[in-house]
């Protein structure tokens, strides 16, 4: 079906063969014999044609329309300028002819042409190739307007143009396009002939549907003005599925309609604008052109019948018959506001008096996030309440919430709905909804964004169902609201019927108890003691049994249920009966200390005062104290200390001296309690010779002196714990002198760790390493001396160590080597290298070590010098040039010359020697002369070393062997008694 609209005139194909014209309010139906498949128009002509037959018919006057002219011609598009009709023909021909069908001129285009379209005398034609051009016709002929435009190089992935359309000045044309692979592009390209410029626009962004262009339009009149219908493609789903939230969500064009209205300005230097988009309803068939203030369009009103329609522009809303001034000043005000050109904004409306038009332009400032100029709008429109709003709503963070206020004073719902769902603020959107009566967004929003209004929103659509007369869905909906027990009583007073059934059926106590209330003013006390029972109001049942005097069965219902408040107020109606015993028991029961001691007191029940006291609170507490001072003092004294009177217990225990009270009590004592009462407990303690708790509590009291003093003169053992109470703390003015007397003290009770600990702290590193090394804790002294990094600490640990059996753990020789080595000693080092040769002397008889080690000990000596060195040096040589002859001595025995090795132990053995021993000198020749077999004279030798030796055993330097040969009788074996020469001294030599 064809229809077309051109300057008022609107035809509309309803069959095959027929149409309506319509001019104005006037329209006739025009019967033609053509199978119409396409139409033309202008202001007095319509143009039919069936792809064979052109007929042209003659409009005015519209009631008698006639045929003026029928030919034959293969039509694919057509035009009509003034009296010429200009053809596409099926031969890809242009051609203008007459209205009868003579032909006037051919048109030669760049090739084929495969569209056409006429605006006012410019026609718009694209050809096959990708050719784009614009011809004149108001000449005799048709001449190019513009120059050629290679489409294929001004559009990305362009295969052939669709359509295009010229505006009504000749500057811009706007088309559609398919790809390369012929399939349409989601796009509107607008060219700038003036610019040589393409501008486009895509409909194929991620965050909405995919739309195609099927139709556009520029404005007959304002050359700026350009319009195109936009539809999505249709989405094959199957209608009976019901589908979820969420997918509808995932999946925007399911939701979105299917055509939409998009309006651009276009201007010289501004590309195409978006100015707005307006979507179309199910009965929109499709756009035919534009009529400021109007879209043109046809809709089907009836599945049988469509018609032609006016849809306003938005901006134009309240302007439907505004002139041509106002259409004027408003496209240009939008255009400005568009751009941002302030200036010309103001220019362009600077002579507008019509509120509607100050209305519409507001609006726009809407769509135009300007807020600025709105308020201008607003100014001229009187509109102070909606200055006001905007005022208000500067306060607000979001722009969108800002522009919002702005939408709901010009009564756009529904923009505003928008820019609070786009901003996130649900708060006010759920505002949105209550103000306009969508209760059920209201609630859908506040359950899932808004939750902390939840209940506000229940509580205001109670009310509003309230006000529609709804009373039992306002019920329900202030019960969720948990405004019910107050709104639902207000709200059905009038109609107690009905208010007794729903607080029966609650079952809620708070109102249960209400209307027993209520019922209790109206002097119904059966339903009123009925209800208080189902409310569980047991104070108020014990109440109204009392008033009939029924007390036995108010005091069985106090006793039963345990109710503090029925309880109290049994307990007081028996005290004015005379019955204290009774309301003591009853006040017991409530909890009411305060009375129950009171009645306690004037009846001088002590007994019963003191198992109260124990329950009450501190302040009865106390009371009861006070009267059990004389009557039972030391019962006083625990309830003092209980309510926390530690100075009345304690001067009531001093004076009645109960030792176990103050024990107590001070057990309790913190250092946040009074110093005076922590000292006079001291002071107690120390005059009952209790002295370590005197120390204690000093030492909470931060009187460190006195604390030390009598731990020191009484021995009070100290522990870790107590230390710590006794050291003082940071800035202290005599913190280290105290620390050092702490340390004193837990030296001289052997606790060696604390003493090392307390000097550490105090900064006397010494003696702390004194105190550590006769701990015997060589693990922490050897950890200590390394953490001090001191040579005096260095010396003392290893001289320290040296006292250990160093011989056999390498560990402690080694850090005996390291600490003299840190602690620059080289003279010890050395005395210690010439200890580890005398112990290979003595324990292993390995001269050859005790060589080395002599070595290593005059190694140590090469750098310093002094009297105390040289002296040293002296002695370690005359110990090596010794040891050295001895083993010269063996050397010469091994190579057979027996008498030069006598020689030399005959020197040996007249020498005054501390490292070589004569009993090794003597075994050693007794030795080489049992080898060669002189028994004689290994005899004679044998008691030369008796001799000169009576207190040694020779069996210690004579093997077994040898001694048998010279006929002396052994307790032990020999190899037991010998060392080795072996590996003994391995440790010692690996380590040197």
């Amino acid at each position: 079906m064809s229809a077309m609209f051109h300057n008022k005139v609107l035809v509309i194909q309803t069959s095959a063969s027929q149409m309506l014209v319509s001019v104005g309010d006037e329209t006739v139906e025009l019967n033609t014999d053509l199978q119409v498949s396409g139409i033309a128009l202008n202001d007095e002509l319509v143009a039919a044609w069936s792809g064979k037959v052109v007929a042209v018919y003659h409009l005015v006057p519209l009631s008698s329309m006639n045929v003026i002219g029928s030919f034959t011609c293969e039509c694919i598009s057509a035009g009509i300028y003034e009296q010429s009709l200009v053809v596409l023909t099926s031969k890809g021909k242009i051609e203008v002819l007459t209205l009868q069908g003579t032909v006037k001129q051919s048109i030669e285009t760049d090739g084929q042409p495969i569209t056409l379209s006429l605006t006012g005398h410019f026609m718009t034609v694209s050809t096959m190739t990708g050719i784009l051009q614009v011809w004149d016709l108001s000449r005799r002929e048709a001449k190019p307007f513009s120059k050629l435009k290679d489409l294929i190089e001004a559009i990305d992935d362009f295969g052939e143009a669709i359509s295009a359309v010229c505006n009504s000045n000749g500057t811009k044309v706007a088309l559609t396009a398919a790809s390369s692979s012929l399939t349409p592009m989601p796009a509107i390209f607008v060219w700038s002939i003036d610019e040589d410029t393409m501008f486009s626009h895509y409909f194929n962004k991620p965050s909405d549907p995919l739309r195609f262009v099927v139709s556009m339009h520029w404005d007959i009149e304002e050359p700026r003005l350009l319009v195109c219908e936009a539809r999505r493609p249709n989405i094959q789903h199957n209608n009976n599925r019901r589908y979820s939230a969420a997918t509808l969500s995932r999946h925007a064009e399911f939701m979105a309609p299917i055509t939409i209205l998009v309006s651009f300005l276009s201007a010289p230097g501004e590309g195409m604008i978006l100015k707005d988009s307006m979507p179309m309803d199910d009965e929109f068939v499709s756009l035919l052109g534009i009529d400021l203030p109007h879209f043109i369009v046809i809709k089907k009103s009836s599945p049988q019948k469509i018609t032609g329609s006016r849809v306003l522009m938005k901006e134009f809303e309240g302007l439907e018959e505004c002139d041509s001034q106002t259409k004027s000043a408003v496209i240009n005000f939008s255009f400005s506001l568009s751009v941002g050109d302030l200036d010309q904004a103001f220019k362009a409306i600077r002579n507008i008096k019509s509120l509607a038009v100050w209305t519409s332009l507001a609006k726009m400032c809407v769509k135009g996030r300007r807020l600025d100029v709105a308020k201008i709008c607003l100014g001229h429109m009187g509109h102070t309440r909606g200055v006001a709003a905007l005022k208000a709503a500067e306060k607000e963070p979001e722009e969108d919430t800002r522009l919002a206020a702005l939408a709901l004073q010009l009564g756009m719902v529904n923009e505003a709905e928008q820019l609070y769902i786009k901003c996130g603020r649900h708060d006010l959107l759920n505002k949105l909804y209550q103000y306009s009566d969508q209760w059920d967004k209201a609630i859908d929003v506040a359950q899932k964004q808004d939750r902390i209004h939840l209940r506000n929103t229940y509580h205001n659509y109670g009310k509003y169902l309230e006000s529609s007369g709804d009373t039992e869905g306002a019920a329900h909906m202030y019960q969720r609201a948990e405004t019910h027990r107050h709104e639902v009583p207000r709200m059905l007073l009038g109609n107690l019927p009905a208010l007794e059934k729903y607080i029966t059926e609650s079952k809620d106590p708070f109102l249960l108890k209400w209307w027993a209330q209520f019922k209790e003013m109206k002097g119904d006390k059966a339903v009123a003691t009925k209800f208080y029972d189902e409310a569980n109001d047991y104070m108020s049942l014990v109440r109204m049994m009392c008033h009939s005097d029924d007390v036995e069965r108010a005091a069985q219902i106090a006793e039963s249920t345990g109710d503090p408040a029925a309880c109290y107020y049994l307990a007081g109606r028996y005290e004015a009966m005379g019955m204290l015993p009774t309301a003591v028991h009853f006040y017991t029961r409530a909890t009411a200390y305060t009375n129950a001691i009171r009645l306690c007191k004037e009846q001088g029940l002590e007994d019963q005062l003191w198992a109260l006291s124990l329950s009450a609170g501190a302040r009865e507490q106390a009371e009861a104290a006070k009267y059990l001072e004389s009557v039972s003092p030391d019962k006083a004294v625990l309830l003092y200390h209980k309510s926390g009177l530690f100075h009345k217990a304690l001067d009531l225990a001093f004076r009645y001296n109960q030792y176990d009270a103050v024990e107590l009590v001070a057990s309790e004592l913190t250092a946040e309690d009074d110093k005076e009462l922590l000292m006079k407990c001291a002071d107690y303690f120390i005059e009952q010779a209790h002295f370590e708790k005197a120390v204690h509590l000093l030492a909470i009291a931060k009187q460190y002196d006195s604390a030390i003093k009598i731990a020191w003169e009484h021995n009070v053992m100290l522990n870790d714990e107590l230390a710590e109470k006794l050291s003082p703390q940071e800035g202290h003015e005599n913190r280290n002198e105290l620390l050092e007397t702490l340390a004193d003290c837990a030296l001289a009770q052997a606790n060696y760790h604390l003493a090392t600990k307390k000097y550490t702290q105090a900064g006397n590193k010494t003696k702390a390493m004194k105190a550590l090394l006769k701990s015997g804790d060589t693990e922490k002294i050897v950890f200590f001396a390394n953490v001090t990094r001191q040579k005096e600490m260095y010396i003392m640990a290893a001289n320290y160590l040296q006292s250990l059996d160093w011989r056999v753990k390498p560990e402690l020789l080694k850090n005996i080597i390291s600490f003299y080595s840190k602690g620059k000693a080289p003279h010890l080092l050395a005395n210690f290298y010439i200890a580890c040769a005398q112990v290979e002397v003595d324990d292993f008889r390995n001269y050859h070590k005790a060589l080395g080690a002599l070595a290593e000990a005059s190694k140590t000596l090469d750098g310093p010098q002094g009297e105390q060195y040289n002296q040293l040096k002296e002695v370690i040589n005359r110990k090596t040039a010794l040891v050295n002859k001895f083993l010269d001595a063996s050397r010469h025995f091994e190579r057979g010359e027996n008498d030069g090795g006598l020689d030399i132990c005959r020197v040996l053995l007249k020498s005054e020697s501390d490292i070589i021993r004569k009993g090794d000198i003597y075994a050693l020749m007794i030795e080489n002369t049992v080898k060669r077999n002189d028994l004689a004279m290994a005899k004679t030798l044998l008691h030369e070393l008796r001799m000169s030796q009576p207190g040694d055993n020779v069996e210690f330097y004579l093997t077994k062997d040898v001694l048998v040969k010279l006929g002396v009788e052994t307790e032990a074996s020999g190899d037991e008694q010998v060392p080795s020469d072996a590996d003994d001294g391995d440790v010692i030599d690996e380590t040197i």
